[in-house]
């Protein structure tokens, strides 16, 4: 997908400047129209997508909670706004009330939090969009809280689960330094004292240890060089779509991403039609939701087929949009006439299980890496042990 900067007119005439994301500029502008814009000038956007050390998710929750307590007690979004910005502080404080000014030019309440660079993910803001897309704003503010309060806890679980692996691995990397960068080479001058041949993997570890000690600060610049250019890429529209695509199909974790995207996508898809929004339209909301810039682009592919008279679950299958249990209870739906009630119920059943998967992944990761690390120090032992049981007097 790619981002375009547009300048829109409402329909009291103010201008309105924003950011849009669509895969082609008649997708863009038709979205921007169908938010009552009339496009004045739109153009591909330069400017990279740049990190934000906005505040955490559980403060974002909290704000969006409050406010769709008030919206829902009929005080109107502004008002919200500025009542919810009064109860924080620091950059979120701020942040609403820039928000305030873009929703008094005429940007939709997504929109002026997206350019208020709030710190919504991409997820939060496409639910947003389609709520409001379907008059559910409400409803929109509601499950974005709960869908940044279910990635705070379950990014709190894995924190809490990789404590000790983290410990592990920098403890078990500073011994393995100690041993390659002081023990080995010392091993290493007394076998060329003695002259004689060695084992095939004590050959190996004194290569991997000259390798580490002529060329250690060499190395540690290609990679800080390689991983600094590699985050710059990834900031970038190309970069950020390509990172979706590698983690959607990497193995162990690519089912997970796509669990937790479909289920995003169900539960728009089923609160959007629940409200009466036409289908194309709520599947073109829905795959912004997903927050996953590949499965975006199937969803569309497959509004295209739907658009074509095919039925919707036939539609999702033949692109693989979302995971096979999802797609099953879309079809449930579609023939029993509840399709709203029933993509929601997919929704909540693909995120338990997405859950249910992480800790599982979590719990697996601790002794994953203590075997890993018993494996290379015991190849040091064997490596040097077979150099000393290989030793021969010298004659004389």
């Amino acid at each position: 997908m790619t981002r375009y900067a547009f300048v829109g007119a409402g329909p009291d005439g103010r201008l309105v400047r924003s950011i849009v994301a669509a895969g082609t500029e008649a997708a863009a502008t038709a979205d921007i129209e169908a938010r009552g814009l009339v496009v004045v000038r739109i153009r591909p956007s330069r400017r990279p997508v740049l990190p934000h050390r906005g505040p955490s998710r559980r403060a974002l929750a909290a704000a969006l909670g409050n406010i769709a307590g008030l919206v829902a007690a009929g005080v109107p979004v502004d008002s919200a706004l500025r009542t919810t910005g009064s109860l924080v502080k620091g950059p979120l404080e701020r942040s609403l009330g820039e928000a305030r000014r873009h929703l008094a030019a005429g940007a939709p309440v997504s929109d002026a939090l997206e350019r208020s660079r709030v710190g919504l993910p991409t997820a939060a803001l496409g639910l947003l969009r389609a709520a409001e897309a379907g008059s559910q704003l409400e409803y929109g503010l509601r499950e974005a809280a709960a869908l940044l309060d279910r990635e705070a806890e379950i990014g709190a679980r894995v924190t809490q689960a990789l404590a000790y692996p983290f410990l592990l691995l920098v403890t078990g990397s500073a011994a393995l330094a100690l041993i390659m960068g002081t023990v080995v080479p010392r091993f290493a001058a007394l076998l060329t004292d003695l002259g004689q041949a060695t084992p095939a993997s004590t050959r190996l570890l004194l290569a991997g240890a000259s390798l580490v000690r002529d060329h250690g600060i060499a190395l540690a610049m290609i990679i800080g060089a390689s991983a600094t250019g590699l985050v710059a890429w990834l900031r970038t529209d190309r970069g950020l779509f390509a990172a979706d695509r590698v983690s959607l199909r990497a193995p162990i974790i690519g089912p997970i991403v796509h669990l937790l995207a479909s289920g995003r996508f169900a539960g728009a898809l089923g609160a959007m039609v629940s409200a009466g929004v036409p289908l194309i339209r709520a599947l073109q909301g829905a795959a912004e939701a997903a927050g996953n810039r590949e499965v975006a682009r199937r969803v569309r592919q497959a509004a295209v087929r739907v658009n074509e008279g095919r039925p919707l679950h036939r539609a999702l299958e033949a692109v693989t949009a979302i995971n096979p249990e999802t797609v099953q209870m879309i079809a449930y739906g579609e023939e029993s006439g509840r399709l709203g009630q029933m993509a929601v119920r997919a929704a909540v059943l693909a995120q338990t299980e997405a859950e249910r998967r992480i800790k599982i992944l979590t719990q697996l990761l601790e002794p994953v890496l203590v075997i890993g690390f018993a494996a290379i120090v015991g190849f040091v032992a064997v490596a040097m042990l077979q150099a000393m049981y290989s030793l021969r007097p010298v004659s004389p």
